[in-house]
C-alpha cells in the first residue's frame, strides 16, 4: 500500500519534528547536565575556600594558644625563680647566721687558739653558700 503525497509528507513532518523535540530534550538535558557540573565546580570552590579559612583560622587560634602557653610557662618559670632566689638568699643568710655562732662557739671552746677552728668553719660557711648559689645558678 502506497502512501498519498500528503500523507508521505505528514509523516515526513511528523518524523522531522520528532526529530526536532529529541534534539530539544537532547539540548535541554545537556544544558540542565552543563549546569550541574558547573554548579558541582562553584560548590567544590566554595568548600575549598571554607577549608582554607578554617585552616587560617585554625591556624591563628593555635598560634594563639601556643602565645598563651609560653606567656604562662614564662611567668611560672619567672615565679619559681623568684621563689628560688628568695629561699636561695634566706638559706645564705641562715648560714651565715649559723656560720657566725659556730665561730662564737668556737671562739669560747678554744679559748686563745680559736685561729684554726675559726678558719674551719669559716670554710665550711663558705663552701655551703657556694653550693646554694651553684644550685640557684643552674636554675
Amino acid at each position: 500500500m502506497r502512501l498519498s503525497r500528503e500523507a508521505t509528507e505528514q509523516r515526513f513532518k511528523e518524523y522531522i519534528d520528532q526529530g526536532i523535540e529529541e534534539f530539544c530534550v537532547a539540548q535541554e538535558q545537556r544544558i540542565a547536565l552543563l549546569q550541574a557540573e558547573q554548579r558541582i565546580k562553584e560548590c567544590r570552590a566554595e568548600a575549598d575556600q571554607r577549608i582554607r579559612e578554617c585552616r587560617a583560622e585554625y591556624r591563628a587560634d593555635a598560634e594563639q594558644r601556643i602565645k598563651k602557653l609560653r606567656a604562662d610557662a614564662e611567668q611560672r618559670i619567672n615565679e619559681f625563680r623568684a621563689e628560688c632566689r628568695v629561699e636561695t638568699e634566706q638559706r645564705i643568710k641562715e648560714c651565715r647566721v649559723e656560720t657566725e655562732q659556730r665561730i662564737k662557739e668556737c671562739r669560747v671552746e678554744y679559748g686563745a687558739a680559736p685561729g684554726q677552728r675559726i678558719k674551719e668553719c669559716r670554710e665550711e660557711a663558705e663552701q655551703c653558700i657556694n653550693e646554694f648559689r651553684a644550685v640557684w645558678e643552674e636554675q
